[in-house]
């Protein structure tokens, strides 16, 4: 019995018929996860995450972080009896057949789902004698009979929309070849599709590419990857280019979230970078999945659910070694603690604090080399989080001496030098320092333009509401006009 998913269920008032629905599921399989306690995986899984809005830790599909390190030797010993091998059928439908001790499982794979079917030895030995020559001499009775087995394994897409579909013979040939030829990737190709991951990270922080153009870009690579992850590969290959995807799927997300205010499309992003995570054995990167997706939730306004998500991210590297991702994600719980002492009006900040305090210790703990999955965060990101919390706070003589402090070591036209301007004029208006605040939003607004980062002009407007008071003022009538001419700019 999966209690957590069975509680998730009860307190939103469903059925288990309205909770297969809702995930897209038949009820016999949502039931066999209720009550069987079995796992959903890839796109159920994700479909399941995005109907109760909840992380698979919190719906009980993923075990406690102890358990998932006792059982990744368990799986790795696993994998060894397991050969995969795949092909695609088309763009829109790649194909893989994973052949395990007691059967052989077919997947399709399409951009946002994964299906898996199973087919018998027998069925697996009529698909190989079929595949074991060429297409030429195949008969309508033999080419029928295919189909059918395909259509039973779920492959009933072997034909195309498109108007000139590549003739099923020729398909059916590369699915051979791809039996036959497993696809092989060495150390020096997984290295580069690491680092190119990385630069692309460097890129975002550093500001180099404007959003809308580095978004293709990795799209582009990641596309790259997931289709060689839909070759047969080594297991040890299989679990570090599920690392790199995942990474690679938590900076799309980063992207559309945080520079393109495209919410829902980073979330799905994030849910894919957590499956994928799990599939790389890494529960530091499914830490850092958790930690972006409480970010989202922060900036849509719900920091309860951010602070829940950052609980949960921080179980999954108690004992980690990665001090960048733990002091990124203990200067994160600060922030959210600020958020939420000003929300309840609450006089206590101590948790705040403690948190900035906790951060600090694991940002001096650093080392070099270590995995940061795109946080690139040191010591002298401290005074930025500190600002903040004291911008949340309305401490804000504290929060402009820090945030100047923050601001010195940024790059120029980097994404936190962006995110800091902005704090540096909500703390001034706080302050009632009304030409500083123009002055920091007007450097913002160039790094934006710049950028073509239209994510954070909603923080400018709000920022510019608060300056209402004192919109006859010389430097807030300039304001306006920059804002104007950025408008007109946009359309």
């Amino acid at each position: 019995m999966n209690e957590k998913l069975r509680q998730a269920r009860i307190d939103r008032s469903w059925s288990q018929e309205e909770a297969a629905a809702q995930c897209n599921v038949s009820r016999t399989t949502y039931i066999r996860w209720e009550h069987e306690g079995q796992t959903p995986h890839g796109y159920n899984l994700t479909e399941a995450c995005q109907a109760f809005s909840m992380t698979a830790y919190q719906l009980g599909f993923v075990k406690s972080p102890s358990q998932n390190m006792q059982q990744i030797g368990t799986r790795t010993r696993e994998r060894q009896g397991t050969h995969t091998v795949s092909s695609s059928l088309g763009e829109d439908n790649p194909v893989q057949f994973v052949m395990q001790r007691d059967g052989i499982s077919a997947e399709i794979t399409r951009p946002s789902q994964l299906t898996s079917m199973r087919l018998t030895y027998e069925q697996l030995e009529v698909l190989l004698s079929f595949l074991g020559g060429t297409m030429a001499n195949f008969d309508e009775a033999k080419r029928e009979t295919l189909l059918k087995l395909l259509k039973a394994a779920g492959l009933i897409i072997i034909g195309s929309t498109s108007e000139d579909p590549e003739p099923w013979e020729e398909r059916l040939e590369r699915l051979a070849g791809a039996l036959k030829k497993p696809v092989s990737l060495d150390r020096k190709t997984l290295h580069g599709l690491k680092n190119a991951t990385e630069s692309y990270w460097q890129l975002r922080v550093r500001g180099g590419i404007a959003a809308p153009d580095l978004l293709g870009t990795v799209l582009g690579h990641y596309r790259t990857v997931t289709q060689l992850l839909q070759g047969s590969l080594l297991p040890t290959t299989r679990t570090s280019l599920s690392a790199v995807a995942s990474e690679t799927a938590l900076l799309a997300g980063m992207l559309l979230s945080t520079d393109l205010q495209k919410h829902d499309e980073a979330q799905s992003y994030y849910h894919t970078a957590l499956v994928v995570s799990q599939q790389a054995n890494n529960d530091a990167l499914y830490a850092a999945g958790l930690g972006r997706m409480s970010s989202l939730a922060y900036a849509k306004g719900n920091p309860k659910e951010a602070h829940t998500l950052l609980q949960e991210a921080q179980c999954f590297v108690t004992q980690s070694d990665t001090f960048t991702l733990r002091a990124w994600l203990a200067a994160e719980e600060a922030e959210v603690q600020a958020a939420l002492a000003a929300q309840e009006n609450v006089q206590n900040t101590s948790t705040c604090f403690k948190a900035l305090e906790k951060a600090e210790v694991f940002a001096d703990q650093i080392h070099p080399g270590e995995e940061t999955f795109g946080m690139y965060f040191d010591m002298s990101r401290i005074p930025a989080y500190r600002g903040s919390c004291n911008i949340r706070l309305h401490r804000p003589e504290e929060a402009l001496e820090v945030l100047k402090e923050a601001l010195e070591p940024l790059e120029p036209s980097g994404a936190l030098t962006r995110a800091v301007l902005l704090d540096l004029a909500e703390a001034s208006i706080q302050a009632t320092a009304v030409e500083q605040a123009c002055h920091f939003i007007n450097q913002a607004l160039e790094i934006i333009m710049q950028m073509k980062a239209t994510s954070s002009l909603q923080r400018v407007h709000g920022l510019r509401q608060l300056l209402r008071p004192w919109s006859a003022v010389l430097e807030v009538r300039d304001l306006d006009k920059q804002l104007r001419r950025f408008n007109s700019g946009l359309t």
